[in-house]
């Protein structure tokens, strides 16, 4: 054999699951593995962090936060491009009806479009022969790339590059059978046991190993570039993925349904990034999901939420729980609510101090739901936030009613650098870390540092633990 690895995943106390990974030396053979578990009879000091296979190295301790699903982001996902285009209704209006999943059902003799992929850089995502499957009766065409083959449900274009919009537009549908479920699968595929790898064809695999992106884009979701990024990653910090920023999501119908035409901007009244979806991902990579709740979010829906993710999650990955992103930032429609309530429930007369106060209580609340869905707390992390230079407001936030004794962590995001005019001209990177380090210069690594102690100190005094989010 040329290469091997062990895959540790740490499931709970004296109990580890080992996965052994054996590669044949032609290299081109599958990953074989094996399961156990190794009973040990002490606690480790912390819970190991997974191996990744391939050579690739440890994965970090660090979380990262996900992107959200745009057609102009060079983060691409998934397998099916079409996943991240915007939805038709954002770019048609009310003049075509759709369906319940977004598709153009009746056109009314207008021209539905979207765009798939916008203006990406050279190799954001792969150049060759796409395959784009579909449903219905009727004719789309893209304002670019190569039509290789034709047959009712399936083409194939060559596409070079995508460095300008690329625009799909149905002309023609079947209002009895309109078009629907447009498919715009990436080439190749992977071999079985490494989805991190994107292959061209199966002389890359062993025997039957190959799963092409064809015949398996129901199973083989993610793009493989995108995951051997995020592997590397212990926690995943879903903000922008769920469009929390602004959300005026409620319901739980307003979940975007999996089979949604997009993922991306999606139609009028939904959410974008189906917790299905988060979840999987969390899943294929083994890192914990970190969940920003919509600050809108109903009881019902904040109960549904929580009991996908105890029903899917992988056991041994904890849930994240957040209600809602940065509360305490005024540029955010979710602080104006939180002040809102905060003035109308009289919580303080000062409505800063009734704005937090509000945002502790319904972050409370929210915890309570997923501790009864979940059984108690061992597979959650309950997450306050608050903003990195004002210890105050996380004094405000962590004490009011004792939301602390209900919080496992206080979440920050303290940057440095600030103004960029006194990097400017900086001939070197030594230049630049001096200036960064100069303790004379706001928001220099000694600035902020001074802050982290001082939020460190509360979170000691609280007993919660500090988490740097961005």
């Amino acid at each position: 054999y040329n290469s091997w690895a062990v895959d540790h995943v740490y499931n709970s106390p004296g109990n580890y699951q080992l996965q052994l990974t054996v590669r044949d030396t032609d290299g081109k053979s599958a990953t074989t593995s094996e399961q156990v578990v190794v009973t040990s009879t002490t606690q480790p000091e912390a819970a190991p962090v997974a191996t990744t296979q391939n050579g690739q190295g440890s994965r970090s301790p660090m979380g990262t936060n996900v992107t959200a699903i745009r057609d102009w982001v060079t983060s691409q996902p998934f397998v099916d491009i079409f996943r991240s285009a915007k939805s038709f209704l954002k770019e048609n209006g009310n003049s075509i009806s759709y369906d319940a999943n977004g598709w153009p059902k009746n056109l009314n003799g207008k021209v539905a479009n979207t765009f798939i992929v916008s203006s990406l850089p050279a190799n954001a995502i792969p150049t060759g022969e796409y395959t784009v499957l579909y449903d219905g009766e009727g004719e789309f065409d893209f304002n670019y790339g190569e039509v290789v083959a034709e047959s009712p449900g399936r083409k194939l274009l060559k596409f070079t590059n995508f460095n300008r919009i690329l625009e799909l537009r149905i002309t023609q549908s079947n209002p009895a059978n309109h078009i629907r479920n447009i498919r715009i699968l990436m080439p190749g595929g992977i071999c079985a046991g490494d989805p991190v790898k994107r292959v061209n064809s199966e002389t890359a695999c062993a025997a039957g190993d190959y799963l092409d992106f064809e015949t398996h884009h129901k199973s083989v979701v993610f793009n493989p570039d995108y995951l051997r990024f995020m592997k590397n990653f212990s926690v995943l910090r879903f903000m922008d993925f769920m469009d929390t920023n602004h959300s005026k999501v409620s319901k739980w119908s307003e979940m975007v349904p999996y089979d949604a035409a997009t993922w991306g901007v999606a139609a009028e009244g939904k959410s974008a990034g189906p917790v299905s979806v988060m979840v999987e991902l969390a899943n294929e990579i083994n890192a914990d999901p970190w969940f920003t709740l919509p600050h809108l979010a109903s009881d019902d829906y904040v109960r549904k939420f929580a009991d996908y993710v105890r029903d899917n999650l992988k056991p041994g990955l904890k849930a994240y729980v957040e209600y809602s992103n940065e509360v305490w930032n005024g540029v955010f429609s979710q602080a104006t609510y939180a002040r809102q309530r905060g003035v109308a429930m009289n919580l303080d007369s000062n409505p800063d101090k009734a704005q937090l106060k509000f945002y502790a209580k319904r972050s409370v609340q929210i915890f309570k739901i997923w501790e009864n869905s979940f059984g108690g707390t061992n597979r959650l992390v309950r997450v306050l936030a608050s903003q990195s230079r004002i210890p105050d407001k996380s004094n405000t936030i962590l004490s009011f009613d004792d939301a602390y004794k209900s919080a496992d962590a206080l979440a920050i995001a303290p940057y440095f650098g600030g103004d960029p005019a006194p990097f400017r001209g900086l001939s070197n990177v030594g230049a630049l870390f001096t200036r960064l380090n100069d303790p004379g210069f706001s928001r220099s690594v000694p600035d902020v540092k001074n802050d982290l102690l001082a939020q460190k100190a509360l979170a000691d005094e609280y007993g919660v633990d500090l988490i740097s989010y961005e």
